[in-house]
């Protein structure tokens, strides 16, 4: 199966919404449109996927089913398969973007790929979130016209990724220190996960609710009343405080995105009570 066959300006890009893809220009500017597919506390919701027009063709998936950016949900293997079948009735290409898979505090279950009998998903997944962003190393697996496709057209815009890089990543692999990495790098971020709750439970119990992720890098807060997190966003940078609004994500519920992988708990605490001041002084103006 060719997956871009057929696919051209004016064809849709069904993809989880939220999502950190509408930050992306990339697709809007080959003339593609992007449609939101709700996201609950089990992933895209299949049966508003079921509704779309999925046009043959003209039609392809994107998602993030393990340890959604920026929800942290996982998929639940039911609703995993579900998905499948949804896209084999219309014969939708998937892309799966897994690069949170191996930042589990609870193994998630098996990727779409794996349950695809159909050669139908089309797998990313990358070293920047758990080695190093520098590396600039990611992987796919698919058919092998559409990732010969994609290898001609990486070469044609930067001719690799660099022979250190890949040097680097290939003895991390075979001589098992990417694993001994990956066991410490998951008791450490657990042990910032379970903290980064405690905060919010302290400072914002009542006034927003957030779920506690088995995986990933963030903790996605909605709060209970709306707020401006544009503003918040902007207020909060001012301070040295990063966050990341709902805004860029296509959620204008008021629902702000945390960090708890690089900031020491010293600046997750001076975070929390920064935004806990500034929205207190929202509410007074």
């Amino acid at each position: 199966m060719d997956f871009f066959r057929g696919l051209q300006p004016e064809s849709t890009v069904f993809l989880d919404q939220p999502s950190y893809l509408y930050s992306l220009h990339v697709i809007r500017s080959a003339g593609m449109k992007l449609k939101g597919i709700p996201v609950d506390d089990k992933g895209m919701n299949i049966d508003d996927l079921r509704q779309q027009s999925l046009m043959t063709n003209k039609s392809i998936l994107y998602t993030n089913a393990t340890f959604h950016n920026p929800t942290g949900t996982v998929m639940p293997l039911e609703r995993r398969k579900d998905l499948l079948n949804v896209c084999e009735v219309h014969q939708l290409p998937v892309i799966e973007d897994d690069i949170y898979q191996d930042l589990w505090f609870e193994e998630p279950p098996p990727t779409l790929k794996s349950l695809d009998k159909q050669g139908r998903a089309l797998y990313v997944g990358s070293f920047s979130k758990t080695i190093d962003p520098g590396l600039r190393i990611g992987w796919m697996v698919g058919p092998e016209d559409v990732v010969q496709r994609l290898a001609d057209i990486r070469m044609q815009m930067d001719y690799g990724t660099s022979m250190v890089s890949q040097a680097v990543a290939e003895q991390m692999l075979t001589s098992g220190l990417y694993d001994l990495h990956m066991h410490r790098t998951r008791e450490k971020l657990l042990e910032k996960r379970d903290y980064l709750p405690q905060l919010l439970h302290t400072h914002f119990e009542g006034e927003a609710h957030w779920d506690v992720p088995k995986g990933g890098l963030f903790i996605w807060v909605n709060f209970h009343q709306p707020v401006n997190a544009k503003y918040l966003f902007a207020e909060a940078y001012k301070r040295n405080v990063l966050i990341n609004p709902g805004t860029i994500y296509q959620d204008t519920d008021g629902s702000v995105r945390l960090s708890y992988a690089y900031p020491t708990y010293e600046q997750m605490e001076k975070g929390i009570l920064v935004l806990k001041k500034i929205i207190k002084s929202m509410k007074l103006s």
